[in-house]
């Protein structure tokens, strides 16, 4: 049996038949490969992009930020090497919220016609609540925001993906809560907010605690920027623009990045953080609290008592 099935198939016609489908199949792959490489590239080229005003940043997007797609945006869980702790939670939080505020503007210039809808709890803006005043100040019109108050994260987000598909809108805001700790139904929701995003054309924008970006185009990690001030330590010419942390984790469609950066609210615009300049100083005689300080100021070798910067 075994010699006539050798006679009626020889071995070097199996080897040729098994080389030819390996060939198909490695064929196969490099077609997929290629075609969903121009896919990627063709959707690249027709969205519209918002620039960052980073080089940074627009380099490693491709241009910019995604019109009809849906970004990310939380704080670091893990700041400057350790995790961060609940006291500085809120602070956190507000950087977050200022830094997708200053988004907003940037927004709601080329589209000043159209509103923007904010899905959020009763308390808006993560922690606290977003003054109308304080939005003038930074440039954004209160009548362009649309509030939607729902306490409960699965209609707030519900809300979220119906303002999505709805044309005629600047930006839509979201905050997801604590739904992102249900791995299932957060993966279910990225990807129906994915498809309501390309639909309109609209971009949009979520805040909250650290998620997965599975299924989002970008991932941002936003803290507040630290100066390294003491109890001793002058501030000389203090930049006192919002400063952020700023980093792209996550980059679907690009690569990685990260920068501290600066909020200019009359000109719209980021800008990079430069460091401060270190210089020393000596303080006017009479107003140090240490009596030993002061007594070394007034005797004939005057030091330094303390750096400013």
């Amino acid at each position: 049996m075994q010699s006539a099935t050798t006679q009626m198939f020889p071995h070097h016609i199996l080897q040729d038949s098994l080389q030819q489908q390996d060939d198909k199949t490695i064929y196969r792959k490099d077609r997929f490969v290629a075609l969903r490489r121009k896919i990627t590239t063709a959707e690249q080229g027709q969205i519209a992009r918002l620039s960052c005003d980073i080089p940074t940043f627009d380099s490693a997007l491709g241009g910019g930020l995604g019109f009809g797609r849906v970004h990310l945006v939380s704080h670091a869980s893990v700041q400057h090497g350790k995790p961060v702790n609940s006291l500085l939670l809120s602070m956190i939080n507000g950087a977050v919220t200022g830094f997708v505020l200053a988004l907003l503007r940037k927004i709601m210039m080329h589209n000043p016609d159209r509103p923007v809808i904010w899905c959020a709890p009763p308390h808006a803006g993560m922690i606290g609540n977003l003054s109308a005043e304080g939005m003038r100040q930074i440039g954004i019109n209160p009548a362009q925001l649309i509030f939607v108050h729902e306490s409960h994260p699965a209609r707030c987000m519900s809300a979220f993906e119906e303002a999505l598909q709805t044309d005629g809108l600047a930006a839509v805001v979201g905050e997801y809560g604590m739904l992102s700790r249900q791995p299932d139904l957060w993966q279910r929701w990225a990807r129906r907010t994915r498809r309501a995003a390309r639909m309109s054309g609209t971009i949009g924008m979520l805040l909250g605690p650290p998620a997965s970006v599975c299924g989002f185009e970008t991932g941002w990690h936003i803290s507040p920027y630290v100066a390294p001030l003491c109890t001793r330590t002058v501030v000389e010419n203090h930049d006192w623009r919002p400063s952020w942390q700023v980093s792209l984790h996550y980059a679907k469609s690009g690569r990685p990045a990260s920068a501290a950066i600066k909020w200019d609210w009359v000109s719209a615009r980021f800008l990079p953080l430069e460091r401060s300049v270190y210089r020393l100083v000596q303080p006017p005689v009479g107003q140090l609290s240490d009596p030993q300080i002061n007594s070394q100021a007034n005797g004939p070798s005057q030091q330094p008592a303390y750096t400013i910067r």
